[in-house]
């Protein structure tokens, strides 16, 4: 069961291939980030965006990257996720304070055909510049 207050979910495309950290232990840890258009216009009538860094966690008993292996920059995903802190103490024996937004479940919203199609578009547009 989700907890209701600590829970959020996002709907935008990665700005880049997600990065994927292979840790000691075998566990591997994926970050990548989301770009997410705002609810809100501004007073030009334009839509900003936000880029929410996200992270995952791949236990080392899975074989695979699962769907962090199939996705790419510029797809469209929509995650659920935890907000978790990230607090520290330095080796100067400073607190250090972080947020972290671990995924828990990730969609991936485009067909294969999709993807490609867009790619394609994409080459034939730097293609003709």
């Amino acid at each position: 069961m989700k907890n209701i207050r600590n829970y959020g979910m996002v709907t935008g495309r990665l700005t880049a291939d997600p990065d994927v950290r292979v840790n000691a232990d075998g566990s591997r840890k994926v970050r990548f980030t989301v770009a997410v258009q705002n609810s809100y216009a501004d007073k030009d009538g334009k839509r900003g965006s936000q880029f929410l860094p996200l992270e995952a966690f791949i236990s080392a008993d899975r074989s695979g990257d699962g769907a962090y292996g199939c996705i790419n920059g510029g797809d469209l995903v929509s995650c659920s996720y935890t907000v978790n802190n990230n607090n520290y103490t330095d080796r100067h024996g400073q607190k250090v304070y972080g947020l972290v937004l671990l995924v828990s479940e990730i969609a991936l919203l485009e067909t294969k055909a999709s993807k490609a199609a867009r790619r394609a578009r994409a080459n034939s547009n730097t293609s003709a510049a």
